[in-house]
């Protein structure tokens, strides 16, 4: 049996896992920036919505407590239910840290597999390689 077949067949199973899975981990990663991008938009609006609701409450009660308070529990179980932190005076420090430390732990989720894959094609290539050295 010929062994350099053999070698050559595993640097490019080596090679096929390395790139099909880094590739695989770009396209993870854009539709993450896709749902992002959908979590924005539904934040804007749910604030655009809950400022027009506060200002017809302003223009039409003068400063209804009870109503007021019912409009800001409206839309904290609209923010809870859509998995958005609802920003308030409260929040603002550290709204932006949540932020990035949810999206780079989403990211790593949705690459881990594809990345431990791409180990170990470089691993397979690398066996192949040194393998290579003895034929």
């Amino acid at each position: 049996m010929d062994w350099r077949w053999v070698v050559a067949g595993l640097i490019v199973v080596g090679f096929l896992l390395t790139a099909g899975n880094l590739l695989g981990a770009f396209v993870s990663v854009r539709k993450q920036v896709s749902t992002e991008e959908q979590r924005i938009s539904d934040s804007k609006a749910l604030s655009e919505d809950e400022r027009a609701d506060m200002a017809a409450r302003t223009a039409e009660q003068e400063r209804d407590v009870e109503h007021s308070g019912a409009i800001q529990e409206k839309y904290n179980t609209l923010y809870d239910q859509r998995g958005l932190i609802r920003p308030s005076y409260d929040n603002l420090v550290y709204l932006s840290a949540y932020e990035s430390k949810r999206i780079v732990g989403l990211t790593l989720d949705s690459t881990r597999d594809n990345l431990i894959w791409a180990g170990v094609g470089l691993f397979v290539s690398t066996i192949a390689g040194v393998w290579s050295l003895w034929l």
